[in-house]
Parts: structure tokens; C-alpha cells; sequence
């Protein structure tokens, strides 16, 4: 700028209206570099971490107290029940922990039932968080194959069936394709379940329960599931 043009840019500046009051907060608000401004904003972003930590907190502490009360009101066990409660090591363990698990939830039902919620709640509070994110990826990627999935999610153990149940409407997963998924794949695993529930009290060996036909029947059932979802690929392939 030149010493002639000076004049006459000072008169226009002198000429313009003053920035409302309001703007002009905004722009101190923006540009307050003072130690009291990052001290301010130093004290909200600490309030703003500790207030999960502290909500955390309280649920792990309000957990505790409920499995400690459901631990101390349960009834004490027989003598002979509770030499059976241990991690069992041959299938002879297994029948008796059977055994003495069966006694005490016929005798102390309501006991029982309150610390199977309260375990329950625990399990879906520390488990489904993240899980729940992970899956919604991986439903967002088999959107058009959904009722394969499912299926393939029932039959296979990669996911507990309480979490699929739970989960499902949450993220979103339309209810013929669970209900025809959750219809169809329930029904080969269970076949196993109930041979070895049936015959737990005359087993002998691990190998009776996982016998081969059982296997076979899971692996060719997920198989199976996957096979439109393959079909699919190859027809898109050819298409293409």
C-alpha cells in the first residue's frame, strides 16, 4: 500500500459500522489464549473422562454386592452334594457335578434363579458392548446373504445363542430372516444336545457324547448354509 492510496483506505475503515456485540464475543471467545481459558478447558475435558470411569465404577461395585448377597443367601449344600462341586476331570466328575447341581435347583429354585439373572446381566454388560459393534460390521457386509448368515451363526458355536438373540434387533436384523434362520439352524446342534442330556446318567466316555455322527451332522448342516451364499458369488462372477 502506498502513502498516496493511506488517506483514503483510513477514511473507509473509519466509515464502516462496528461488528455486533454478540460476533464480537464469539471472536474473543475463540481467540482467549489465557492461562484462566486452558485451565477452564483443561477441567472440562477431566470432568468430561472421569464421568464413565465413575458410571463404571458403580456398576462393578453394585455388581459385586448383588453376587455377594445371591452368594450368601443361597442354602448351604449337603455334605455328599458338596464334595461333587469341582471342576470335573473324567465323566464320572460330570455325572456327579450333574447330579448334585440338579438336587440344589429342584430344592432352591428361587436362589438359584435370582443368581442366574444376576450372572446374566453381568455377562450381557461386559460382553455385548463390543461384541455388538463387531457383528454389526459383519451383518452390514452380508446384508443381501442375511438369512445364510443367520443360519450359519446358529449352527456354528463362533457365537452364543443368548448374544444372537439379544443383539438382533438391536442392530438392526429383520425378523424373517431370524426367525427362519434361528428356526432352521437351532435344529442340528440340538439333536446332539439332547442325545447327551438324555444319556448323560449312562455315559462312559467324552467320545459317546461327541460321537462322529453328531459332528457330521453340524459340519454338513453349516456347509450347507453357505451354499446359496456361494452360489451366488459364482453366478455374480459369470455374470460380470
Amino acid at each position: 500500500m502506498t502513502d498516496k492510496n493511506f488517506p483514503s483506505e483510513l477514511i473507509k475503515l473509519k466509515g464502516r459500522q462496528p461488528l455486533p456485540q454478540n460476533h464480537q464475543n464469539h471472536i474473543n471467545n475463540m481467540t482467549d489464549t489465557s492461562p484462566r481459558s486452558f485451565k477452564k478447558e483443561t477441567s472440562q475435558k477431566s470432568e468430561n473422562n472421569t464421568g464413565p470411569f465413575i458410571v463404571l465404577g458403580l456398576i462393578f461395585l453394585t455388581s459385586l454386592v448383588a453376587l455377594a448377597f445371591v452368594y450368601w443367601s443361597f442354602p448351604k449344600l449337603r455334605p455328599e452334594d458338596k464334595a461333587r462341586i469341582k471342576l470335573p476331570r473324567d465323566m464320572e466328575d460330570a455325572k456327579g457335578l450333574g447330579r448334585a447341581l440338579s438336587n440344589y435347583t429342584d430344592e432352591y429354585f428361587t436362589q438359584v434363579l435370582l443368581g442366574f439373572v444376576v450372572i446374566y446381566i453381568l455377562l450381557v454388560k461386559h460382553y455385548m458392548p463390543e461384541r455388538v459393534d463387531q457383528w454389526c460390521e459383519q451383518v452390514n457386509h452380508h446384508r443381501d446373504n442375511l438369512l445364510s448368515y443367520i443360519i450359519f451363526l446358529r449352527i456354528t458355536p463362533f457365537l452364543p445363542n443368548w448374544f444372537i438373540n439379544i443383539s438382533s434387533p438391536v442392530i438392526g436384523v429383520p425378523l424373517l430372516p431370524f426367525f427362519v434362520g434361528t428356526f432352521v439352524g437351532v435344529a442340528p446342534p440340538s439333536f446332539g444336545f439332547i442325545s447327551a442330556g438324555v444319556e448323560l446318567y449312562v455315559l462312559t466316555t467324552t467320545g459317546d457324547v461327541m460321537s462322529f455322527k453328531s459332528i457330521t451332522i453340524v459340519v454338513v448342516s453349516a456347509l450347507l448354509s453357505l451354499a446359496p451364499v456361494i452360489f451366488k458369488r459364482q453366478l455374480r462372477a459369470k455374470i460380470e
